[in-house]
């Protein structure tokens, strides 16, 4: 039985992950038993890369058969390279051996890239109000008269609030698919991410 354990964030105690021959069982640092998914329960996984705010956080949700049934195992540290990190490097490895897992258990499993269902519709209307806050600024700027050196100051700070709106309405759009790719070539793709060598 494989077992990874790492530190998810700074505020958040230490678990670990029990990779057995029929479930994945996560326990705290204790070893109490926190949740467990068997494998055959998992019908859909996602992998989620995200920076915020000088922070960088990735996780792997797993979504299971039952209503509302999902875990999420995730990593939040500093935004830099995880190979120089122990804790990202835990956790990618741990994403690495749960997707060998799947596949193992569903030959030509597939694991979606980015983020889904209301995360992604929110993502989506934060970039819709941001884009649209910038152009309604930039109108209500030009019908108020303002001078042209304060709207070159402004400038910057609404283009800047414009292309990021723009840039979640184009890669969050719920109309499109969540990209796929194959549960075991992302897995290697991690790997050789965190030991370029190895491969």
């Amino acid at each position: 039985m494989a077992e990874h354990s790492y530190k998810a964030a700074l505020l958040v105690g230490r678990r670990s992950y029990q990779l057995g021959p029929d479930a994945l069982i996560c326990r705290d640092s204790e070893g109490c038993e926190i949740w467990r998914m068997a494998w055959s329960e998992v019908q859909g996984a996602t992998f989620v890369d995200h920076k915020i705010k000088g922070l960088r956080m990735r996780r792997l949700d797993l979504i299971g058969s039952g209503k509302g049934q999902k875990q999420s195992i995730s990593c939040t540290g500093a935004p830099g390279d995880p190979a120089a990190d122990p804790e990202a490097s835990a956790h990618l490895r741990l994403v690495a051996d749960i997707l060998d897992r799947l596949d193992a258990h569903r030959p030509g499993f597939e694991v979606g890239l980015g983020e889904y269902g209301k995360s992604r519709l929110a993502m989506f209307a934060i970039g819709v109000l941001s884009a649209g806050s910038a152009i309604v600024l930039f109108g209500l700027m030009l019908a108020n008269g303002v001078s042209s050196d304060r709207m070159g100051e402004a400038a910057v700070p609404l283009i800047v609030l414009f292309i990021f709106g723009a840039l979640l309405v184009v890669r969050q759009a719920p109309w499109r698919p969540v990209p796929q790719v194959s549960a075991a070539l992302f897995a290697t793709a991690l790997r050789q991410a965190l030991d370029p060598g190895a491969g």
